[in-house]
């Protein structure tokens, strides 16, 4: 698939303790993906979620289909996967982690 060729070049930042990304690792500008220090991938639900609650903060998750969902993910600055390459498990997992920082 597409975005594991990409996979390996990324450096989103893990902190050592808990396995959790590092948040001043994950940018929110707005400069494009490809010049970003952290792309995000369709598997990286963690931070994804957590742009999307700096983003949208006043909707509810669990209200979006996964259309708006996905619009919304490749919306973000620093996504860099391939747009329709999104699989339901994939928007189900940034649902959740989305839903739980709700």
């Amino acid at each position: 698939m597409y975005h594991t060729c990409l996979r390996s070049a990324r450096g989103i930042a893990r902190d050592g303790a808990g396995g959790r990304y590092n948040l001043r690792a994950i940018s929110s500008s707005n400069a494009p993906a490809a010049q970003t220090a952290n792309p995000l991938f369709w598997d990286d639900a963690y931070p994804i979620a957590l742009l999307l609650k700096r983003q949208h903060s006043a909707e509810d998750p669990l209200a979006l289909d996964d259309v708006a969902l996905r619009s919304r993910v490749i919306g973000l600055a620093d996504f860099a996967d391939d747009p329709d390459g999104a699989q339901a498990t994939w928007l189900e997992d940034i649902r959740r982690e989305w839903v739980e920082l709700h």
